[in-house]
């Protein structure tokens, strides 16, 4: 606790000139080399205090935002993933599953071709160490080894921002609309 509330250093007796004699047992220093002090700045406190103070606005809008669209392709039959808060999901993104990896690809191109902000959420030859997969720098994985692969490999992610407006939510849904009838039917 000492080590990130005060000086990334324990402290010994002595005050601040003991702190750097040798250490009188094994593990009293337990510094970890590039890991300072964690402490807040002042500064970094004022503009974490301002945005909290929006925080209550960012959600709703966020709720808003994904409550518009979806409320626009309800009738469609798109498999959407559950939106868990029955006020309105808080998330980021609408998703939904194609039914294979190449219809996932199309979409993709298909929706971004009508200005939606669109991505695959996994795709093997696009490197995002948001998906496990490509961490193999930090540890072995196979892809081929995950059920989750081919989940990922057939979701749609589209981008809703709480600063979107009424518009850009309408256009969105409308983008996929128009790309659900021609790829999802």
């Amino acid at each position: 606790v000492q080590m990130a509330g005060d000086t990334s250093l324990c402290w010994r007796p002595g005050g601040p000139a003991g702190r750097f004699v040798p250490p009188r047992y094994e593990g009293e220093i337990f510094a970890v080399p590039g890991m300072g002090d964690y402490r807040m700045s002042e500064l970094t406190g004022a503009v974490a205090l301002a945005n909290f103070r929006k925080l209550k606005g960012r959600l709703e809008r966020e709720k808003r935002n994904i409550n518009l669209m979806m409320k626009a392709l309800e009738d469609l039959e798109i498999d959407f993933i559950p939106l868990n808060d029955p006020e309105g999901s808080l998330g980021i993104a609408l998703i939904f599953l194609c039914p294979d990896p190449e219809t996932t690809d199309k979409v993709v191109r298909a929706l971004r071709a009508e200005g939606a902000r669109a991505s695959h959420i996994y795709h093997p030859d696009i490197p995002d160490w948001h998906v496990g997969f490509f961490w193999n720098p930090v540890f072995k994985v196979n892809p081929e080894e995950y059920r989750a692969k081919d989940i990922l490999r057939r979701a749609v992610h589209i981008d809703v921002m709480p600063q979107d407006t009424e518009e850009i939510c309408m256009m969105q849904a409308e983008a996929i609309r128009k790309v659900a009838m021609a790829y999802l039917r």
